[in-house]
Order: structure tokens, then sequence, then C-alpha cells
């Protein structure tokens, strides 16, 4: 059962939401996924209406570079709208980075998202790997010895997969680095959303400062629309220009384009967040009491865990949650993490409920 379980080929290559494949490997048809990270409460109410209203548009093609939808954006985080690209996801923005900056090496702290690297290494490029420090924070040393001219540094923040910020300060300390190295940071905020009032908390409002700073950010994971996708990319508009010359002028489809007002409208970003933070907190006081399992402390819509029963390693444990119906993401892929961690999305009460109920039978 367990080389079953190593079968599943992972959504996107490296990433969870796999239905399909856990569906064959387990013989049942329906999850509770907690392998991917989305908004658990769903799209915006407001949302829904959006796209029925959009529906009869897609026989039309999408509005080039999503001018609408890219000037909402640009008001909404404060910019001017030549200083943001829209893209069919954040990974394909990503991706386009190589193409578009004379970027020599990519620079990323590690456990971390694993398409900064991919799209470079895809290329032939190289890749330089620093580890975080045991507690999962930014040690700044490893990036002064080895950050030089044409190299760009990734930073995801909040991280990805161990669900909590880094300092501002040492974040400002690495772009001030990179940025008197003649090197480019690029700084993720995909999960900000969840723990932070934006633009407030972005980075964003560094971009005057520091010319080489990009931000990545994603209305995938907010808004729960990974089947349509949206990803943004703010930097200088030299960069823009140069990531637009390189994408597809209809890479965001129009459903995709109705959503983005409902999705930045600061009541429904609000309310997410109190949400959460009262279901994390919930979550966190009865994880607390799971025997054999490490949970690190987090901050937005997904934890990092790590099983530490004497009778049960974490590839077990994992194919014994799928086989009751509960799918979490298997970290052993992740640099830094073995076969015994996991990544588990935060849910709705009742969903919540039955994660902890089969936790605690499992461990027990």
């Amino acid at each position: 059962m367990t080389e079953r379980l190593q079968t599943i080929p992972a959504a996107g290559g490296d990433h969870g939401g796999n239905i399909e494949a856990a569906r064959r490997v387990h013989r049942r048809r329906s999850f509770l996924d907690l392998s991917i990270n989305v908004n658990p409460w769903g799209p915006p109410p407001a949302g829904w209406l959006r796209l029925l209203a959009s529906l009869p548009a897609v026989r039309r093609y999408p509005q080039p570079y999503s001018r609408d939808g890219r000037a909402a954006l640009a008001a909404f985080f404060r910019v001017s709208a030549d200083r943001l690209a829209l893209g069919n996801g954040a990974a394909e923005l990503i991706h386009s980075l190589p193409e578009i900056l004379p970027a020599r090496r990519a620079v990323v702290f590690e456990p971390t998202f694993s398409e900064y690297a991919r799209a470079f290494e895809q290329r032939g490029k190289p890749v330089a790997r620093l580890p975080l420090t045991a507690a999962f924070g930014i040690d700044p040393v490893p990036a002064r010895q080895i950050l030089a001219p044409g190299d760009i540094l990734f930073i995801c923040q909040p991280n990805n997969p161990t669900g909590r910020r880094f300092p501002e300060a040492a974040l400002l300390d690495l772009i001030r680095l990179a940025e008197a190295r003649q090197a480019w940071t690029l700084v993720d905020e995909s999960f900000l959303w969840f723990c932070g009032a934006l633009p407030e908390s972005s980075v964003v409002r560094y971009l005057d400062e520091f010319p080489r700073l990009l931000v990545l950010n994603s209305l995938t994971k907010i808004g729960a629309i990974p089947g349509l996708r949206l990803g943004l990319l703010l930097a200088g508009a030299d960069i823009v220009r140069s990531l637009e010359a390189a994408l597809d002028p209809w890479n965001v489809n129009r459903l995709a384009q109705a959503l983005i007002p409902a999705i930045i409208e600061p009541k429904f970003l609000a309310r997410t967040r109190e949400r959460l933070a009262r279901e994390n907190r919930w979550l966190a006081q009865r994880l607390a009491g799971v025997n054999g399992l490490t949970v690190y402390p987090w901050e937005v819509n997904y934890f990092l865990a790590k099983v530490g029963h004497p009778d049960l390693n974490g590839t077990e444990f994992i194919r014994r949650l799928g086989e009751r119906g509960i799918l979490v993401r298997d970290c052993r892929n992740f640099a830094g993490l073995g076969p015994d961690y996991f990544r588990a999305a935060v849910g709705l009460r009742p969903q919540n409920r039955r994660l902890l109920a089969n936790l605690l039978d499992i461990l027990k």
C-alpha cells in the first residue's frame, strides 16, 4: 500500500490537489482535500454573480493584457498600471522571469516553493540553495557570502510550506543587500492576504526605493479559484514591459478577469482574515494535544507538522489518512524536510474536526 501511495503524481509535478490520482490509489471517490492552500470559505459571494454574468462572454477573447483588472489592481496596490502585469497563475510569471531578466543564477532559501528553482533549472541556469534555520528563519550570513551581481534572490513571504512570515526588518536587509550587489529580489506574497492587510503590509511600498525589487502575488489562493488561476507581478515599468512582451496577450481568461474586483473587495479580505485567525486559534489549541505530532507555529491558511510517533512513520501516516478520505501534502520533496513532514490546509470547522479526530485515532 505504501508503494502505491508513492506513485501518486502531485498536481503540477510537486504540488497537491491531484484528486484523480488519489482516487485511483485509494479506490474511493470523495476526499477532504487539505493538500492545497486556498481560502476555505471559497470565492467571495459577489464573485459567483460576476462569474454567471460573464459566462456569455466566453465566446469572445479575453481583454488583452487584462486592462480593466490591471487598472483595478494598480489602484488597490497604489501603483501606476505600467508597474503591474497579470499572469495565468503566479507560476506562469515565475517561469517567465528567466526569459526576461538577465539573471545568471537563482538564490533560494529552503524549504520553500519549488517553482522558483525549477524555472531556472529547466533553462539550464544554476540555483544556489541556502538553508533556513532550525526554526525556519532566515540566516542572512550565507546570502552575504554568495550573493553576486546578476543573481535573483527569491523569498516567499509568508513562506510555503512553513506558514509564517519572516520579520520585515530581515526582509529589508536582504533587499538592500541584493540592491547593493546589483542583484534582483523577488518577494512572493501570495499568502500574505491571509495574515496581513494589503497593501499596507506589502513590500510593494518599497518599489520606488529599490529598482531591482519584484513583488509576486496571486489571487488564486485568497479567491479560492485554482481552476481559473490568476497571478500578478509588481515591478519597475521596464520589467513589466519586457514581461508583457513575452506573455500571450490573452493569458488570463475572461472568468478570472471578471472576479478581480470581488476578490480585492476590502470587506471580503478583512472577513477572511478574521475568520481564519479565529479558526487557527481553535485548531492550534487542539493540535497541541495530539500525541506523536509536532506542529510548527503558523499564521496563514495551512500548517507544517512532523510525525514523531515511535511506531509510525510519516509515509504510513499519510497513507492511512488517504485511506480515510483525507489528503494532506507530503513534504518529502521540500529540501530540508523528510518523509515525516506534511502540510495541511486549514478548513472549515467541521473539516478541521474531522482532521483532528483522525489524527487522534491514527496517532493514539
